[in-house]
């Protein structure tokens, strides 16, 4: 199945006698379907999806006058998404040398973040400062 930060392809084995089968999916730990489909194939793409999320998909076979034949839900996970820029960035002057950068991490960061570049000039040379392990 493939699945990238804002959509994943679902797909079952199919059921006997199935006529269509009823697609729908939460965020994990929530019982608020966040949207339904009705399909007649064994497989569907779920879209506009949130990045770095686990969503569970339930679907539910039904045979003629759509009679309940099968029910399962499963968890899936969307890719991590590009990550926002950072918040309330603040760049205090320390001393004739040096400067204190801060900032606030993203309030959604669409997934882990590891690290940060740092990028400057100086003598109109570009500087840029890898911050890993945060």
């Amino acid at each position: 199945d493939n699945t990238t930060s804002s959509s994943m392809d679902v797909s079952w084995d199919p059921v006997v006698d199935a006529t269509s089968y009823d697609v729908s999916w939460s965020e994990s730990g929530s019982s608020v379907v966040l949207d339904s489909q009705s399909v007649n194939d064994n497989a569907v793409t779920l879209s506009q999806l949130s990045p770095h999320t686990t969503y569970v998909v339930t679907v539910t076979s039904k045979g003629t006058n759509s009679k309940l034949l099968a029910e399962g839900s499963v968890p899936g996970t969307t890719d991590e998404g590009s990550s926002p820029v950072p918040q309330n960035v603040e760049a205090i002057s320390t001393g004739p040398w040096s400067i204190q950068v801060t900032w606030d991490m993203p309030s959604n960061p669409n997934g882990v973040i590891t690290g940060y570049k740092l990028t400057f000039t100086h003598h109109h040379h570009w500087i840029q400062i890898d911050l890993h392990s945060l």
